[in-house]
């Protein structure tokens, strides 16, 4: 594989914790691997466009946990392209969790067309996803102006990925109705789902609300 030298480097940033006051400079660390990656070249295999896609998976819980819609939609159609362009690429159930983040994401943006479309293209697996699910209810509630129901909702966020891009949706509601207070920023290591080796992803995905309730 080409970006075998970069495997080091990328692997030393995932096994550190993303908190909001580290994380734009592990950002930055990322980006520099990305940046390392394409200097040496595209993809060719499906080894070298899982390295990457593994790259914008960390880009993209890092824009989240920063609430950094722009930069979330971006690297999240990363993540789509790869894996529309190399049909051979395993299914990762990360890939879901990126998704309704952008789901999300395009929710706080206003961008609910382009949201009806995102969403019409995905499979009927996909939508049964507890994190697109989530973003599906969230798109839901606001499109029948049940606003009521934010608070409910808030209760069931999929991880605390999400936390940020649902507040900043319950910005869009009307004046008159009640947003949901922020929830604690606090994280531990077992809650960096996204930043951790493949191994553990497939067996703890970023759906496990309940267990990042049970541990802090």
């Amino acid at each position: 594989m080409k970006y075998q030298n970069l495997v080091p480097d990328l692997e030393k940033i995932k096994q550190l914790t993303a908190t909001p006051e580290n994380v734009a400079s592990l950002s930055h660390k990322t980006e520099e691997v990305l940046a390392n990656a394409y200097s040496i070249g595209f993809p060719d295999t499906v080894d070298e466009t899982a390295f990457l896609r593994e790259v914008f998976y960390l880009l993209s819980s890092h824009a989240a946990l920063r609430g950094d819609a722009p930069e979330m939609i971006r690297y999240a159609q990363q993540v789509i392209s790869l894996e529309q362009n190399d049909p051979e690429l395993p299914e990762d159930s990360r890939s879901n969790t990126v998704k309704a983040l952008y789901l999300l994401a395009l929710l706080t943006q206003t961008k609910y067309s382009q949201f009806n479309l995102e969403a019409e293209s995905l499979t009927s697996k996909e939508r049964s996803s507890p994190e697109i699910s989530f973003s599906m209810k969230v798109y839901d509630i606001l499109d029948s102006n049940a606003y009521e129901q934010l608070p409910d909702a808030r209760q069931s966020l999929p991880s605390v990925y999400f936390t940020t891009f649902f507040d900043q949706t319950c910005k869009s509601v009307p004046t008159d109705h009640h947003t949901p207070t922020p929830l604690p920023s606090t994280q531990s290591k077992e809650d960096d789902i996204i930043a951790v080796p493949v191994r553990r992803i497939i067996v703890s995905t970023l759906s496990q609300a309940t267990a990042y309730e049970e541990t802090v």
